[in-house]
């Protein structure tokens, strides 16, 4: 292991003091620092490479110290300073990454390669403060752009990237056409089948072009609740001519509950990436708001964006954050139950399906849970062996892997969430790539279920990384 250049706290300039090594080479490093901010120092000799390839030198901060130089650059935790193909540093800061990240890394990648540099960026560092990939000459880097790029995605998975199924499953919410996007904005060209943009109307041509392409949905480890989506939801979609004329014009709203780990998220994520409709998200972070009047404003806009989009998804998650009993409550959360009160039958007559979830479904005003508002009431319990065998099967698919014994960990999983199975697998998969393996092994998986659980009974939680909501 790499020693640090610096002892614990050193202050390299007012209020950025060094916390902890993050990662480290030969020839750079980078700290957590307080007042919660990140920093990459490197050494004289890569500092003038990088000024040498056109990098910018007013970028960098000069610092002396015991007869060495170092130039640093330092930004806000949530904004990465991290090795690119390391799949460590890949989740070190997000845990997973958004469409957003994914899109800020390839315009760096463009802005990199705009000033000339040719360099490739295997295992390059990421600035996105300065939306700039910096490389570090190695004779052993050869990762072309899209490689690079892919793996950045995967969280350092090896998987082609124009197989942009397996790719957006690691990511959250990633549509096809945003994964598009993200490839066009590093421009790099991709060889993907062909997918429309966005809200784009397809005509009668492209439409059975797309239906003759499209694969029969399935939820590996959930079939009654796979044979709800099809009956409810998909088969009144596209076969909307015979529902029409027994009045039956769009799927009703309908609530999923049950206890966080169950797999709600990813299977409304897995019909919502079926449909391939615009989604539209309600949540704490989109919608809440200190200010009286405001989170209902801004309900109602999620509510006519959906609406101009149609048809489209409104996914409203933690629904008891928003729509909880109204008795002896607060004015301004009357105000947010009577807006979805008003603009959920609303949606459905304009071709918007809202999906609900909840843990805490006896908390839900009553007016809510209604026939006309939210027609089912979905439980999602925990899963058994057999759900989770078929999920490890479904996983394990599309990938790389030795003979797996799926029925063994199964029974070692059994009593797990669903959160908790997905983190074992994409855990596997992550060492996989970590060591440079051709295939995941039964002995990975092995050695990562042993390290779960050897956590979970001493945290009494579930330790790691989710990449799933709940």
């Amino acid at each position: 292991m790499i020693a640090s250049w610096f002892p614990q706290n050193y202050e390299l300039r007012d209020y950025l003091v060094l916390k902890k090594l993050l990662f480290a080479s030969h020839d750079w490093q980078i700290f957590s620092c307080f007042f919660e901010q990140n920093c990459l120092i490197v050494n004289e000799n890569l500092a003038d490479y990088w000024f040498d390839l056109g990098i910018n030198k007013g970028f960098f901060e000069k610092i002396s110290v015991d007869l060495n130089t170092y130039y640093f650059v330092y930004s806000d935790k949530d904004i990465p300073i991290t090795p690119v193909c390391s799949p460590d540093s890949i989740h070190a800061i997000k845990k997973y990454l958004k469409f957003d990240d994914a899109l800020s890394f390839a315009k760096a990648i463009s802005n990199t390669r705009k000033l000339g540099i040719k360099d490739s960026f295997e295992n390059a560092i990421y600035v996105e403060k300065l939306s700039l990939v910096l490389p570090v000459p190695d004779a052993d880097n050869k990762a072309d752009d899209k490689t690079v790029l892919a793996s950045y995605m995967s969280g350092g998975v090896r998987v082609s990237a124009d197989n942009d199924s397996i790719i957006r499953e690691l990511m959250i919410n990633v549509s096809k056409e945003e994964y598009e996007e993200i490839f066009k904005a590093a421009e790099i060209d991709l060889t993907l089948s062909k997918v429309r943009t966005k809200n784009k109307r397809l005509s009668n041509e492209e439409k059975e072009e797309t239906n003759s392409e499209k694969k029969e949905f399935s939820l590996p480890g959930r079939k009654e609740l796979e044979s709800f989506f099809k009956d409810y939801v998909i088969d009144v979609v596209e076969n909307s001519e015979y529902y029409i004329r027994m009045g039956i014009e769009f799927p009703s709203p309908f609530i999923l509950q049950g206890p966080p780990g169950c797999g709600k998220t990813y299977a409304v994520e897995k019909l919502t990436e079926y449909l391939d409709w615009p989604c539209f998200y309600i949540d704490s972070s989109t919608v809440g708001s200190s200010f009286i009047h405001e989170s209902s404003k801004k309900i109602s806009k999620v509510f006519d964006d959906a609406v101009e989009a149609a048809p489209s998804v409104i996914v409203i998650d933690e629904m008891e954050s928003f729509l909880s009993n109204r008795e002896s409550t607060h004015t301004h959360h009357l105000e947010e139950v009577g807006e979805f009160l008003r603009r959920i039958p609303e949606a459905k007559d304009n071709k918007v399906l809202v999906i609900a979830m909840t843990n805490m479904i006896s908390s839900i005003d009553s007016a809510i849970r209604r026939k006309g508002r939210f027609d089912h009431i979905i439980e999602v319990g925990m899963p058994t062996a057999e759900e989770i065998e078929m999920v490890i099967d479904h996983f394990l698919k599309p990938l790389p892997h030795s003979e797996i014994d799926s029925k063994k960990l199964s029974k070692e999983l059994e009593n797990s969430s669903m959160a908790d199975v997905d983190f074992v697998l994409r855990e596997s998969a992550r060492l996989t790539a970590k060591e440079h393996l051709d295939n995941i092994s039964q002995e990975t998986i092995d050695k990562v279920i042993k390290s779960y659980k050897s956590k979970s009974e001493k945290n009494k939680k579930t330790p790691g990384f989710r990449v799933n909501k709940d």
